[in-house]
């Protein structure tokens, strides 16, 4: 077993992945098995992001996500990474996570992202009314009223959050680009980046965060976590092969559907083209696929290119074991490497 503490800090990113000749309970339990076997490795927190009307997916309630994976574990780190303010008032999170905080103290994490969840506008106004992301000044405002409400020394007793718990759930701000970024650091919060989202973008992102940066209580320093998608094996060809579904679903996002993840056999024979595969295939160039020697020289000079301070894992696969022995060979390798 690899001695956590002697590397970088290693967290899971969680989406529950819906795959096909599967169902979402499944999916659930799955889940469960995933944040024990993480907890077992030594990992520090196991996330879950908040995604809404995807078949793929059974991740559109995080706050019960964290319930039972705080359940199921003992010492692990449980949060939402992150829970969508565009869809929700600051007073029902805190709520939500204050009563998490009170059944499971010190073990809640509570992130906050400025995204919608989903690209279509019908389930955007089904969820609050009206389409598009919340403008950057109205997020920036709903997190300011979020802090507020989980400071213990608040005294507005018009609202205050009940249950209040022994230990406060800290906050994190997600995010993708340089505003997100600029934001988190004017609050002093942590912040997660979405290198598997956009890495293009992570270079100003958390420059702007650290130019930004004003210590708070909590965090007197910046404190910045990176999300990488990590898809590793014994091998390079069989990273390859476990990652062939990833392909077909980024062809079908493009078209505006995506049904269940396909088993790798299924994704072969899907009807796409190799030059519209190799299109999306360059997508995952900047991501962690392949073997250890891989991860590790990939991982290395990441670390070195950011300086982030925690690495946060989201792996897809559709065979539950190769999920499982991914995040082993991570812990493995990550255990070798060190933050600045």
């Amino acid at each position: 077993m690899p001695d956590r503490r002697a590397g970088v800090p290693l967290s899971v990113l969680d989406i529950a992945p819906v795959i096909r000749g599967s169902t979402a309970a499944q999916a659930l339990r799955d889940t469960l098995d995933l944040a024990r076997h993480a907890e077992r490795l030594g990992y520090l927190r196991h996330w879950f992001s908040e995604h809404h009307s995807t078949l793929s997916l059974a991740a559109s309630a995080p706050a019960l996500l964290v319930a039972e994976a705080a359940r199921a574990t003992g010492t692990l780190r449980v949060g939402a990474g992150g829970v969508l303010l565009a869809h929700q008032r600051p007073l029902a999170v805190a709520e939500q996570f204050c009563t998490l905080a009170a059944f499971h103290p010190d073990r809640v994490d509570l992130g906050v992202s400025p995204s919608v969840g989903t690209m279509n506008p019908a389930v955007q106004i089904a969820l609050r009314g009206e389409p598009g992301p919340l403008a950057a000044d109205a997020f920036a405002g709903r997190t300011e009223e979020l802090l507020r409400l989980l400071d213990p020394a608040d005294t507005d007793e018009a609202v205050t959050v009940t249950p209040r718990p022994d230990s406060w759930p800290p906050v994190w701000l997600v995010g993708r680009d340089e505003t997100d970024g600029a934001l988190a650091g004017r609050l002093g919060l942590p912040f997660v980046f979405g290198y598997h989202f956009s890495p293009h973008a992570v270079d100003g992102a958390l420059k702007a965060y650290r130019h930004a940066f004003r210590p708070s209580a909590r965090w007197p320093k910046p404190y910045v976590v990176l999300d990488v998608m990590v898809l590793l094996a014994e091998s390079e060809a069989r990273a390859r092969y476990l990652a062939s579904p990833l392909e077909v679903a980024a062809l079908q996002m493009g078209e505006g559907r995506l049904g269940p993840y396909l088993l790798p056999e299924e994704a072969a024979t899907a009807g796409y083209t190799e030059e519209q595969r190799a299109r999306v295939r360059g997508q995952f160039d900047s991501q962690v696929v392949g073997d250890p020697a891989t991860a590790r020289r990939t991982l290395t000079a990441l670390l070195e290119r950011t300086g982030a301070d925690e690495l946060m894992a989201i792996t897809i696969v559709t065979d539950h074991a190769a999920r499982l022995r991914s995040y082993e060979l991570l812990a493995e390798v990550a255990a070798e490497l060190r933050t600045r």
